[in-house]
């Protein structure tokens, strides 16, 4: 099966990290593995691209592509560029931080190209955050992420009170009691749509590509049949019992060389 295969998808959380963010055993072996078969690697994340090219650099590791914060980005390990990307609207962002200041909200990220910025401070005396962050010359450009933290957060109760619909997807969640976070990308944006972006580009078929997995944002590769996928030992369990295989004890090599070896029967 393996010898049709052009390209593996590898998610990073749970699946070629753990909890400490170390690599799982025998990652680098498998690398070595896959690019001596000519097969591409690419990983896809939510987290931030920097991170995984530090990453990747700390524990000499060498990818082909990076699908980074939020699947917002595509970037092309071998040539050091981005060959997608997906900022949020200058408008939108406005829009959201005028959301903040009315909700008096005090928390919240931005994810940009190459850095990380948190605002954690008190907006009183300024019309708009908008103008708080240009006094402190930081701009609205290239954001990939808008992240608000916040105990006064509640994304559907302050839209609808506000009576607004914003073109963008709002991932959200409680992170404790009462109080609620949410991740914001534009609408397009998803794993699933980075994907076949990069399928195309490349000329790869989806019943070229082998996937591992480990969450229920993962389904989307499920549901289309073509794709073949495993899932990793500390997958959740409608993951386990979707993929068509599931590793034992995170051992990527055995199971890749397995699949490699079952092809040239």
């Amino acid at each position: 099966m393996l010898k049709n295969i052009k390209i593996i998808w590898f998610d990073f959380d749970w699946t070629l990290v753990g909890d400490n963010i170390n690599p799982k055993t025998n990652l680098k072996e498998l690398f070595l593995f896959l690019k001596e078969k000519k097969i591409l690697i690419s990983i896809v994340t939510g987290k931030w691209l920097y991170f995984i090219q530090n990453f990747l650099k700390k524990y000499d590791l060498e990818v082909d592509f990076i699908i980074s914060f939020d699947w917002a980005c595509i970037f092309d390990y071998k040539t050091n560029k981005n060959i997608f990307r997906e900022y949020i609207l200058k408008s939108n962002l406005k829009k959201l931080l005028d959301i903040c200041e009315k909700s008096n909200i005090k928390k919240v990220f931005f994810n940009k190209e190459n850095w990380y910025e948190y605002l954690n401070e008190s907006i009183k005396e300024t019309s708009s955050l908008f103008k708080y962050m240009k006094k402190f010359d930081w701009n609205l450009e290239n954001i990939y992420q808008f992240y608000i933290r916040d105990i006064n957060w509640n994304q559907k109760q302050v839209l609808e009170n506000l009576n607004l619909k914003l073109d963008l997807y709002f991932f959200n969640f409680n992170w404790q009691k009462d109080k609620y976070s949410s991740l914001i990308t534009n609408l397009w944006v998803s794993k699933y749509n980075s994907f076949l972006y990069l399928l195309q580009k490349l000329k790869i078929q989806e019943n070229e590509v082998l996937y591992f997995w480990d969450s229920i944002n993962d389904l989307y590769f499920f549901k289309n049949q073509k794709i073949f996928s495993v899932s990793v030992s500390l997958s959740e369990e409608v993951i386990k019992n979707n993929a068509n295989l599931k590793m034992i004890d995170n051992d990527f090599i055995w199971i890749t060389k397995k699949l490699w070896n079952n092809s040239e029967k």
